[in-house]
């Protein structure tokens, strides 16, 4: 489904439920990934938009320092291929919401 056709309520709500600060960060959102860490995961993972679309098309779902590290070099070289658009429909195309 292209972005266009979801409405403007759904992906904003995506955005402010799983990476505020999507349209400020390249891919890696550095603040978030150390809130994570300081709280060992209680205050939600540090991972952005981007990350978890890698991680779900690209990788694993193992947790290990090692695929986090792929994870956040692959998001960042994705960030600078496509646009915030165009990978936020990704996003909304290929995370299972079941």
């Amino acid at each position: 489904m292209a972005l266009e056709d979801v409405s403007d309520f759904v992906w904003q709500a995506i955005v402010a439920s799983e990476d505020r600060r999507f349209f400020n960060h390249h891919g890696v959102d550095l603040r978030g990934l150390l809130r994570a860490v300081l709280s060992l995961g209680r205050q939600g993972g540090g991972s952005t938009i981007t990350q978890q679309l890698v991680k779900n098309v690209l990788l694993s779902h193992d947790r290990t320092l090692t695929r986090k590290g792929v994870e956040m070099l692959l998001a960042v070289a994705l960030e600078a291929r496509l646009n915030k658009p165009q990978l936020l429909e990704e996003y909304l195309n290929n995370i299972y919401w079941g």
